[in-house]
């Protein structure tokens, strides 16, 4: 696990984490590494998520495996999805149906709302 804290060391706040292990995907089979990355609300639009999953990524190369890639599950319409395709990771497969997915967006009918997976590789190549 990582943590992005931020703050003097007594008093710093929890800004965001992820969690990093071997944890297989059937979506994702070439993708031995699973990674999940959150930004809190506070976090949020500060320009804190693209550069967290570089320093992550880059981690997890020297942690665990500098030849196996990482792979992660998103929804399609997450935005972080935009982030972490210019820190290198690739769509590889989208799912085939919607589904519902929790939300908090005013507008949705029962806090759900339709959203369809999007599974995406880092390839272990671009680790460093």
């Amino acid at each position: 696990m990582f943590l992005l804290l931020r703050g003097e060391v007594n008093n710093a706040q929890l800004e965001g984490y992820d969690w990093t292990g071997y944890e297989p995907c059937d979506k994702l089979p070439d993708h031995p590494i699973t990674s999940a990355y959150r930004i809190g609300a506070r976090g949020q639009g500060q320009g804190l998520g693209e550069e967290f999953v570089r320093v992550i990524v880059s981690g997890t190369g020297a942690l665990c495996a500098s030849d196996e890639n990482i792979g992660l599950e998103t929804w399609r319409s997450n935005y972080a999805a935009n982030i972490h395709a210019r820190v290198g990771f690739v769509a590889i497969t989208v799912a085939t149906e919607d589904e519902l997915r929790p939300t908090i967006q005013p507008d949705a009918l029962g806090e759900k709302v339709l959203d369809r997976r999007l599974y995406m590789g880092y390839p272990s190549e671009l680790l460093i």
